[in-house]
Order: structure tokens, then C-alpha cells, then sequence
């Protein structure tokens, strides 16, 4: 089972978390390693019964909702870190947008 379609990815889920003082999370599928900490284990092992497929743009404006309607000034992708580094510049804009990312806390991000 694929967890990747073109430009878009797997996601198992997104949430608000109270880590990190607030922060939204969105969990990714498709990490290629076997920590034995990692939450993921059902996830990577049964893809096709998990999460849905969605775009860098669509995983960015989940996770800013989920930030802007709790109040958070975090965001974070789970599960597999490199995706974050995909889609930096759309969540960065869309915290923008919303004013959770301003020029004070920008080198924050």
C-alpha cells in the first residue's frame, strides 16, 4: 500500500496537543524506520487502514486551523520528519496569514 499519490501524502490524523505549551500536530505516514518508542508501529505496518490522503496546502491550513483555534504558536508533522521540511513554506505562510507568525517570533518557526 502506497502512502504517497502524486503530490499528496498519508496522514492518520490531526490534533490539538497540550505539549510544548499547545501545539498542532498532524501525524504522517510512510516513516521507513522500526523505533521501538514510535506511537506509528500499526500505521507503518497496515497503510491501507489508516488516514487519508492530503496535499501540502490542505496540511498546512488543517494544522493552522487546529493553531488559530486554540491559541497555539506551535505547529509540528509527526511520524515523519521529513515531510515537515516539504511543506515548511506553506505552513509558514498560512501562520502568516492567520497572525500567529509575526516578524517579532518569525525566527521562531
Amino acid at each position: 500500500m502506497e502512502v504517497c499519490k502524486g503530490n499528496k501524502r498519508k496522514y492518520y490524523r490531526f490534533r490539538a496537543d497540550r505539549f510544548y505549551g499547545g501545539i498542532a500536530t498532524a501525524d504522517c505516514m510512510g516513516c521507513n524506520m522500526d523505533c521501538a518508542f514510535c506511537w506509528s508501529y500499526r500505521t507503518r505496518i497496515h497503510p491501507e487502514r489508516f488516514g487519508d490522503f492530503y496535499t501540502p496546502e490542505e496540511v498546512a491550513e488543517r494544522l493552522v486551523k487546529i493553531a488559530y483555534a486554540h491559541d497555539f504558536r506551535a505547529v509540528r508533522i509527526s511520524g515523519n520528519e521529513y515531510e515537515s521540511l516539504r511543506i515548511y513554506s506553506h505552513i509558514r505562510k498560512r501562520m502568516k496569514e492567520r497572525g500567529l507568525l509575526s516578524a517579532q517570533n518569525s525566527t521562531e518557526f
